[in-house]
């Protein structure tokens, strides 16, 4: 009984252990994939930033402002995580 016990131990270690060790790597995958994410939102408002001064349409100046708040939003929310 006590060696089954100990067997049993042993093999909650080496999960605990092995789960882990998988969580932490996963967490470095999430880790880099916002770091991307976020420099292509950065790219991505600087893009519209520059081109808005030489848009003379209001639609389409409206559609950048839009784009840009979105942009801003879904940082904000990125931030979060």
């Amino acid at each position: 009984m006590d060696l089954l016990l100990l067997i049993i131990a042993i093999v909650g270690i080496v999960f605990g252990v092995i789960f882990f060790l998988y969580g932490k790597r996963q967490g470095s995958k999430r880790s880099t994939a916002v770091t991307l994410v976020r420099g292509v939102m950065q790219r991505t408002e600087g893009i519209l930033a520059g081109i808005r001064p030489s848009i003379t349409d209001p639609a389409m100046i409206s559609a950048i402002n839009d784009g840009i708040a979105a942009i801003t939003k879904a940082s904000k929310q990125l931030e979060a995580l």
